[in-house]
């Protein structure tokens, strides 16, 4: 049974400026990566989409840092585990379109969805990321397998989007510290002593 996962939360910025200089962009994205425990992120194309200028289509290769059982990676081919996410960011609507492609049954497991910064009607100052995701894993052959996997998928999945929030929060202060010259020192309020 396909699975629609919704989840909305405040950015502390304005629509354009987190759109232009955060929003599925390389030096914050990897960043994310590691805050969410993800191993890598690795840019493969990244290019503006012919028949539209406020488009750009790009391909990433996600390593999430996972023990795999060797039945696993038997399938892998003995490789890491790796997805990749193809997606187009446009401009005009300051969104993305995305799909995956996961590593092992591809033909099974189906993941698409839209990414959006929208304005705060209360606040010009800070706007709203909305992640709409549909996850369809088809009937395997072994009964009531789809279903654990796509629960699984869907945990996994609100879990990680769940994280978004302060992953912005911890790369928006240390971008704020570098500018600052703060980098590495103590704040007032940190008990780490």
């Amino acid at each position: 049974m396909p699975s629609n996962i919704d989840v909305e939360f405040t950015v502390p910025l304005p629509p354009d400026e987190y759109f232009e200089k955060y929003f599925y962009e390389e030096e914050y994205d990897k960043f994310q990566a590691k805050f969410l425990g993800l191993k890598d992120l690795v840019y493969e194309l990244s290019e503006a989409v012919l028949d539209d200028p406020k488009k750009v289509k790009r391909r990433v290769k996600v390593v999430p840092n996972v023990p795999l059982p060797s039945i696993v990676l038997y399938y892998l081919g003995n490789e890491e585990m790796h997805y990749y996410d193809n997606y187009v960011k446009d401009h005009t609507t300051r969104s993305i379109t995305f799909d995956e492609d996961p590593p092992i049954m591809q033909t099974y497991i189906k993941i698409h969805g839209t990414v959006s910064v929208l304005p705060d009607p209360d606040n010009p100052n800070q706007c709203k990321q909305s992640i709409r995701v549909h996850l369809d894993v088809d009937s395997l052959w072994i009964p009531g397998a789809a279903a654990l996997i796509e629960s699984l998928l869907a945990a996994e999945l609100e879990r990680s989007y769940g994280l978004i929030p302060d992953a912005l929060k911890a790369f928006l202060e240390l971008k704020s510290d570098q500018a600052n010259g703060t980098v590495g020192v103590p704040k007032e309020d940190d008990n780490s002593n």
